[in-house]
């Protein structure tokens, strides 16, 4: 595979250079926001020296954008990859909860009833607008006022708050 034009592509590659580089470039805006947002949750405090460490990620489209910067333009077999995939790795690492941090991914997942799925395996399931794009600091009122950043820390407390509970 040519490594110019998977580059993009290699998530592990994306994380690992760039909790080398401290999220220094422009394109890791994306997981610069994330570490941000779990670092403000008490289920990272105190936090390592990067949260990705504790958390699995994962890209719910296997494939990039076709233009660098742009939103995929999402065909059948995009979705139908995307969930196979993800139902996959669901079964694979039996996650606590899953954030989906791009409207576009959770509306496809939905069409596939991952919501459901997820549920059905007491896994929480949540979504906010994409971390690399500005409405993640934007407040907005589908989110009660608050910013995607925000809803993403809210639902990080909750699952702490539920462990509490369970645990008490």
């Amino acid at each position: 595979m040519d490594t110019e034009t998977s580059k993009g592509f290699w998530t592990r590659d994306i994380i690992s250079n760039g909790i080398k580089n401290k999220w220094r470039k422009k394109e890791a805006i994306l997981y610069r926001n994330i570490d941000s947002a779990l670092r403000t949750s008490s289920l990272f405090s105190p936090c390592p020296a990067n949260a990705f460490t504790e958390v699995a990620f994962m890209n719910y489209f296997q494939r990039p954008a076709d233009t660098n910067g742009d939103s995929i333009q999402v065909h059948q077999q995009d979705a139908q990859v995307a969930n196979e995939v993800f139902r996959a790795v669901v079964h694979a690492i039996s996650p606590d909860i899953v954030i989906f941090c791009s409207s576009l991914a959770y509306r496809n997942a939905k069409k596939f009833e991952v919501p459901n799925f997820l549920n059905l395996r007491n896994v929480l399931c949540g979504h906010v607008p994409h971390a690399g794009m500005p409405w993640w600091n934007r407040v907005a009122k589908k989110y009660g006022g608050r910013t995607g950043k925000q809803v993403f820390a809210d639902f990080i407390e909750q699952k702490v708050l539920l462990e509490l509970k369970r645990t008490a």
